[in-house]
């Protein structure tokens, strides 16, 4: 699994909301987090997240301009790894 820092766990976290709801967000609704970061930050740390190979981008049928940001196999592993962290502390405390 990559390290992800702070930064980039808490973009991470909120394209996985949207992509576990149905719902995947646009590269331009993500760089509209204003309370993650400005468009520039978020825009660099799409492009990290990219290239660490946790999400991907999927362009719109309809209107190819439109791409759209899905949580690759590797992202969903992460998921399920801080999963299976929590049960494994709550099951200790």
């Amino acid at each position: 699994m990559p390290s992800l820092d702070a930064n980039e766990s808490a973009l991470l976290d909120a394209l996985a909301v949207q992509w576990f709801a149905g719902n995947p967000l646009t590269v331009m609704q993500a760089m509209g987090l204003s309370h993650l970061g400005s468009p520039a930050t978020m825009h660099r740390r799409i492009a990290r997240l990219r290239k660490m190979g946790m999400i991907a981008t999927d362009e719109d049928a309809n209107d190819t301009r439109i791409k759209r940001l899905i949580l690759t196999p590797a992202a969903v592993a992460h998921f399920e790894q801080l999963g299976q962290s929590l049960q494994t502390a709550a099951v200790s405390a």
